[in-house]
């Protein structure tokens, strides 16, 4: 079995532009990543003596955050479940929520979502998460009837 090694790694210029030189004519794996998009990898085949361009398209990451809330004055709940599931109804992340109530869910496809929180009782929302956006929701899980 063979032991995938990094050959070369850098950032891209101000254009988003690469380049990796004094490469053997091999294939490559190039991975690319960047703060919210989905990583990227693709076989680049290198000839002997000649220039390859490898151009990556992106697709927006989404992040998802936000706050569990209940009880009197809704204070934050720390421990809380909160799960992801996709429209398919596919778990895709739980989580639990912090000391302040938050939680957050990074590297989202865009879609729509329903968000779980567990608690009594438990709380079920839907929303549609946008590529490259941050997403603010925040949930109640119990709240005072009085």
């Amino acid at each position: 079995m063979a032991v995938a090694r990094s050959v070369a790694s850098q950032l891209t210029d101000a254009d988003g532009a690469y380049t990796f030189s004094e490469l053997v004519a091999a294939t490559y794996t190039v991975a690319i990543s960047a703060d919210r998009f989905r990583p990227v990898a693709a076989l680049v085949e290198v000839a002997e003596g000649g220039m390859t361009q490898h151009d990556v398209s992106f697709a927006g990451a989404a992040r998802l955050r936000g706050h569990a809330h209940g009880g009197v004055g809704r204070q934050p709940l720390a421990d809380a479940r909160v799960t992801l599931v996709d429209e398919a109804g596919n778990v895709i992340a739980a989580t639990m929520t912090g000391p302040d109530g938050g939680y957050e869910f990074g590297d989202l496809p865009e879609g729509n979502y329903t968000v779980v929180a567990t608690g009594y009782p438990p709380s079920v929302s839907m929303l549609t998460l946008n590529g490259g956006k941050e997403t603010e929701h925040d949930v109640l899980l119990s709240h005072d009837e009085h």
